[in-house]
């Protein structure tokens, strides 16, 4: 069984006692987040920092840059990141005058991928607001009274604390974030159909599987995947060894994307930042399991010459049709199926009514639907409440494609109506807020 939350009382703490009055509701987590990145990967560095020190001074000038770096990672036990920099979060309260330049030499001393994800949270303008309202002395202060050392938190634990952090988040910033945000009880019902085949395949030793999210978000849905394969799914010894993937367009979700994988061991190169329909960043990769939740009713338009492009390439991904411009979902559903694993690949994509009805026969939108179903990839469509998602009341639906289906699955479409289901934990229908991310 999954692991108790660990205890995050601290978040509300440093809201009432320094973010209140100067930080609206809504961008309390833009502050936190990356504060908690800096503060987990201070921890970590706490007895390595020496060593990375001593590395740099002794190799800098003195090797080519591409050459330094490996060296203080190797310093830093072979992690993804380190600061050559003499200050640490605890060294900057020791002088309050200088806390300012202190801290933004603090800042340039880590290496680039520390660097980068802190430029998408846009951290210097976060900072420069501190500053100004004179808080950030005070917001170190608050940030190391919080002990999140490998010794205390381990990096599954770790993981618990960045997803109940950011669901906080949008809890707060509900107003703007909306349907952006999946519900966990649609997160939860995704995984457990996909993997519900697939307890005893994953429970052989050695298993290697991988799980991708195209319209990635923050990482919730491969993060929460993998955490109940590994928590509750597989019991005993016998783990698999899972690798997670994700592409995101938007900087901030990315820059949290990244950092729960920098911060809870992940490895960070397969989190990666861009528009996933006119630059694929993982071109030759298949994978086992995939979970999406693409926009609904967005314009492609900006992207069209390059997509339809693509589209004229019976190897390309859009070979089979071109919806209309107003709606991309089904290009990110032709994308995902370009990437299943051959041997055996699944999928689970949250959808509106659009992919399922609009166009006419012989439209772009009728020739994907018949190239899914022509392929016997179809495998199930879940019908789901009509205010599952925040602030809609729009019908959404939970496409199942299975590219190596059983055989009494084969040549078969399930279609379950959960139009209707009610949450009977608290007998009535599922709440509207988003309560999880995605």
């Amino acid at each position: 069984m999954a692991q108790n939350r660990p205890d995050v009382k601290f978040i509300f703490e440093i809201t009432d006692k320094v973010l209140w009055n100067t930080f609206k509701k809504n961008e309390i987590g833009d502050v936190l987040l990356p504060f908690v990145v800096l503060r987990r990967i201070d921890s970590i560095l706490k007895d390595k920092n020496e060593a990375v020190r001593s590395a740099y001074e002794k190799f800098k000038g003195k090797v080519a840059d591409d050459k330094l770096e490996p060296i203080l990672k190797k310093s830093a036990g072979n992690l993804n990141f380190y600061n050559i920099s003499k200050h640490t979060l605890e060294s900057l309260k020791e002088s309050t005058k200088t806390i300012e330049i202190d801290f933004h030499n603090y800042i340039n001393g880590f290496n680039p991928v520390v660097t980068e994800i802190l430029d998408n949270f846009q951290f210097e303008k976060i900072v420069a607001r501190l500053i100004k309202n004179k808080l950030l002395y005070e917001m170190i202060q608050a940030i190391t009274r919080v002990d999140l050392s490998l010794q205390n938190y381990d990096n599954h634990q770790m993981g618990y604390i960045f997803e109940e952090l950011i669901r906080i988040s949008n809890e707060q910033s509900n107003e703007t974030a909306g349907e952006h945000f999946t519900p966990r009880d649609v997160i939860e019902l995704m995984y457990k159909v996909m993997f519900s085949s697939k307890k005893e395949e994953l429970s052989q030793p050695g298993t290697i599987r991988t799980i991708y999210d195209p319209t990635l978000g923050t990482g919730g849905m491969i993060n929460l995947a993998k955490n109940y394969i590994l928590d509750e799914l597989v019991s005993g010894n016998q783990k698999p060894t899972i690798f997670t993937y994700g592409q995101e367009i938007n900087e901030q979700s990315y820059a949290i994307a990244k950092a729960e994988a920098l911060i809870t061991g992940g490895d960070v190169d397969n989190i990666k930042h861009g528009n996933t329909l006119t630059n694929d960043l993982f071109p030759d990769k298949k994978f086992h399991f995939q979970l999406a939740n693409p926009p609904y009713g967005v314009t492609w338009a900006k992207d069209y010459d390059f997509v339809s492009n693509e589209a004229m390439n019976p190897a390309g991904r859009f070979y089979n049709g071109l919806p209309a411009k107003s709606d991309g979902q089904l290009l990110f559903l032709q994308h995902m199926i370009s990437k299943m694993e051959p041997n055996g690949g699944k999928i689970a994509v949250v959808t509106n009514g659009s992919p399922l009805f609009s166009g006419s026969a012989g439209s772009g939108e009728s020739d994907i639907r018949k190239y899914i179903i022509s392929n016997d990839l179809l495998d199930c469509i879940v019908s789901l409440p009509k205010d599952m998602f925040y602030n809609t009341g729009i019908g959404t639906y939970i496409w199942f494609l299975d590219n190596n289906k059983p055989a009494h699955r084969r040549g078969k479409v399930q279609l379950i109506n959960a139009s209707d289901v009610e949450d009977r934990r608290a007998g009535k229908q599922k709440s509207t807020a988003p309560s999880a991310y995605r």
